[in-house]
Formats: C-alpha cells, structure tokens, sequence
C-alpha cells in the first residue's frame, strides 16, 4: 500500500478518537515528502534514520520523531500494511532532561516587578498584559497556549468565570477565578478594550498586539519570560537547566541580552567625529600609476 495512504489513514484513525496530532500529522506527513511516492514496504531503514537525525546536532527532536513513527509503524504493522518497523535499533545521547523549577513567593514578586521592562512606544500595554498574563497562569494553573487564546468573549468579569475552549480531546471547560485575580484581569481589559485594536469585536484576543490585535505568539511570549527571568535575577544555572542547554555559553546568548544591554553595545561601535579631518585631494601621479598597471 502507498505509503501516503496509510499515513492519512493512521492520522483520520487518531483523531477520530479525539487527538489533535496537530505536530505528529505534521512530522508523518514531512516524513511521506522525504521518503517519495512509494509503497510503505519499500521505505529502508537507512532512509528512516537519516529523517530521523536530520542535519547538525542531536537534540530532542530525534527522540520526537522517532516516538510519532514508532507509533505509525505500531499501527500499520497491526493492520497488515508492513511486516516490520524499519526504526533505529540504538538511540544516541541526548541534552539533560529540562529540570522543572518552582518559583518561590519572593521570585514570583521580581518577576512582576520585572514586567515594568517591556513596555515600548510600539507596545505600550505590554507590560500591564504580561503582568496580567503572569497572574492568571499563577492564579488558575491554566496552559500559557490556553491562556492566549482566551477572547475577550471568554473572559466573564462579572461571574468571575473563564470560558476556556478546545482543549485536551477538544473540551471546553469553565475556570473560576478569585476577587483579586478578576480586579488585575478586570483593570487590563478596560485598558485593552480602549487602547488595542479589536479586530473581531467581543471575539478578539485577550492577550492582543498593539499593531493588529491578534493574539500574542506563543514564543515571542517564551523570548520575553527569559528576559524576565533574568532581569529579575534568577540563576543562570536554573535557565540553562530549564532551555536544555549543554554549555553555559549557549544559555547566555539567550538570556544575558536584552534590549538595554544591545544598546549599550552599540554606543562603543559610534566612531567619534573627527574635528579637523584631512581633506581628500586628487593626486594625478597616483592615477596615471594605478591606470597604467
């Protein structure tokens, strides 16, 4: 059977169950690209591998596609499609495993004091929304995808309720919220409502950019908690754990830049004007030497 057959099929089986697999559709189906129109019993297992590994180092992504084609081939062995799995016997080394961190009350406190950096002429709301976004993560253990696809619909100021749509097996469910969480979501949406643009009326984002009001990225949104974390003064050792870094050389070019740091850079490499520069005359002598050669 084409391979790209049994590919869809495996992908309308899953979610026909209620799983997404938004990013395994997306590496099965890079996957049937890198192998070409042919029968799945004809993909070798050199091929496999050398998907698998792609180019440069060995990061954790090896160990993510391996597992959404194990999961295939389980699959379509299963069903008579292929005989065997052509998947790597031996795994390599992979970068330490992301230590999880739990913040104490006195780095939750310099954390949202640090949200006063963000804010631009560009982006004027963005450190009262990150600030707000810092406490309602904190304040109902919400998922920071959840938290922002949150519409300005989703958010019930007056029931003190958060209507959050579409998540795990495509549920929506309703999370309460406290008085002093409802005040801080409260006091950012008057701001948001008069200050941002609110594209889709009542179902806008939340959590909106200045220029169009669409939601925030959610790695923008991961760039700008490393700054965060570091102008509030946590462990450098701590964000090299959380990034999976190696080497404490790679975390810093992450986490010690900042905007303020770039500009300071950038004022050594002015040239300093010279008072009386030496004025440029044409040397005939030069010309005809240079012309002649």
């Amino acid at each position: 059977m084409n391979l790209h057959n049994v590919i869809e099929a495996y992908i309308a089986f899953k979610r026909s169950l209620g799983v997404r697999l938004e990013s395994e559709a997306g590496v099965l189906r890079a996957f049937c690209r890198s192998m070409g129109e042919i029968e799945i019993e004809s993909v070798q297992p050199e091929a496999v591998l050398a998907f698998i590994a792609g180019q440069g180092p060995i990061t954790r992504n090896w160990k993510q596609k391996a597992s959404v084609l194990r999961s295939f081939y389980r699959y379509a062995v299963g069903r008579g499609f292929v005989l065997s799995a052509p998947l790597p016997t031996m795994t390599p080394k992979f970068p330490p495993t992301r230590v999880a961190h739990i913040y104490s009350t006195e780095e939750l406190k310099r954390l949202l004091a640090a949200t006063a950096i963000l804010d631009t002429p560009r982006a004027p709301l963005r450190a009262l929304g990150y600030r707000t976004l810092l406490l309602l993560l904190y304040g109902t253990g919400l998922r920071l995808n959840e938290a922002l696809s949150l519409t300005l619909n989703d958010v019930d100021l007056a029931n003190r309720l958060l209507t959050v749509r579409n998540t795990k097996f495509f549920k929506t469910h309703l999370v309460p919220t406290g008085p002093k969480l409802t005040r801080a979501l409260a006091h950012y949406a008057q701001q948001r409502s008069q200050r941002l643009p609110t594209p889709a009326g009542r179902d806008s984002a939340f959590f909106a950019t200045a220029r169009s009001g669409t939601r925030w990225h959610w790695a923008v949104t991961e760039e700008l908690f490393r700054r965060l974390r570091k102008h509030a003064g946590v462990d450098i050792n701590t964000i090299r754990g959380w990034l999976g870094h190696v080497s404490l050389d790679t975390t810093h070019v992450y986490a010690e830049v900042d905007l303020e740091m770039k500009a300071k850079a950038l004022a050594h490499c002015d040239v300093p004007q010279r008072s009386h520069a030496k004025q440029w005359h044409l040397d005939t002598s030069i010309i005809g030497f240079l012309r002649a050669l």
